[in-house]
């Protein structure tokens, strides 16, 4: 009697090119890596059709629950990498080099090619933030609006336009209300991610707010200690909110690109970037000039650049943390 053959697969990369054909554990192995996302198309021999990953029952298990840990030998604790220290480590160990030039025309190009997309995806969040805080300046009940939805709604609907750029990027089809998808694939930690990073610069420019209030109690025309100590307090409150702000740029996506615990996000956003901080910062102030000009064509501009700039810091998460299939 013949056995039945085993199943085949072939997936999409990243890069648009098709891989395979590789057997049922060799795809297995790459979904529990992070090489095969939920929504990677993935072609079966069995069905001779392309699905979704996440929609074959043998992968579904990886993008629904963390991997278990390895099992220990008795009285031996188990060790091993934390949740994205292996991602981290990888990075870091094959390194990354910041091309601006690149980087900024790939964010252009995609842009060019995706601007009706682009400005809707981006302009849907925007525009809601806006609205709200237009109901924000109703007197209490407003603020109330507002907080809430800042620290619960927003993070998760910023989640989502990272989402749907590296989705549409990656050549996957993708509407404006896979924005939404963030409240089941990632909601909790959306929040997490910007309350804890939110917390975290906040108690790091703490001691420099501390010496701006001393500051200001001394300053007067005659004492210039006290104008020395805030202008030395404004520096301590700018040093570590800008190292910090920098660090954890990449914690959101990570979290809405790869379903990472805030933490584990949190972490490998500061341990990568911190290897070529400076350049990740230059390209952020240049990015964030391009804004600028926005605002100063007549303010309409803004309108144009910001989902610009949003597809350019697009690119560099994907140049850094990109699925390497």
């Amino acid at each position: 009697m013949s056995t039945p053959a085993s199943p085949t697969f072939k997936i999409v990369g990243g890069d648009g090119k098709e891989y395979g054909p590789i057997d049922l554990a060799t795809i297995q192995q790459w979904a529990r890596e992070g090489r095969v996302a939920g929504q990677t198309q993935v072609w079966d021999s069995r069905t001779g059709q392309w699905q979704p990953a996440a929609q074959i029952a043998e992968l579904a298990a990886a993008f629904s629950a963390p991997p278990p840990a390895p099992a220990a030998a008795p009285g031996v604790a188990p060790t091993g990498p934390a949740p994205g220290a292996e991602l981290a480590g990888q990075i870091l160990q094959r390194d990354y080099t910041v091309a601006f030039g690149d980087w900024l025309n790939q964010g252009w190009n995609f842009f060019k090619a995706n601007m009706g997309f682009a400005l809707g995806a981006c302009w849907i969040v925007f525009g809601m933030s806006f609205g709200v805080s237009a109901i924000g300046m109703i007197p209490c009940f407003g603020a109330v609006v507002q907080l809430a939805f800042n620290l619960v709604v927003q993070p998760v609907l910023i989640g989502g336009v990272w989402y749907v750029l590296l989705q549409r990027r990656r050549g996957q089809t993708v509407s404006f209300g896979n924005i939404f998808d963030g409240f089941n694939l990632f909601f909790a930690q959306a929040i997490l991610v910007n309350l804890i990073m939110t917390v975290l610069i906040l108690a790091a420019a703490l001691p420099g707010g501390v010496v701006v209030g001393i500051g200001a109690l001394l300053a007067d025309s005659r004492n210039m200690l006290g104008v020395s100590l805030v202008v030395l307090g404004v520096g301590l409150i700018m040093v570590p909110v800008l190292y910090l702000g920098v660090c954890y740029s990449f914690a959101l996506p990570l979290v809405a690109d790869r379903r990472m615990q805030f933490w584990a996000a949190m972490e490998t956003s500061r341990r990568v970037v911190a290897r070529h901080w400076f350049a990740i910062f230059a390209y952020g102030l240049v990015v964030g000039l391009l804004t600028m000009l926005g605002l100063l064509a007549c303010i309409v501009g803004i309108v144009f650049t910001l989902p610009m700039c949003f597809c350019m810091f697009m690119v560099a998460y994907e140049n850094i943390f990109g699925q390497q299939t």
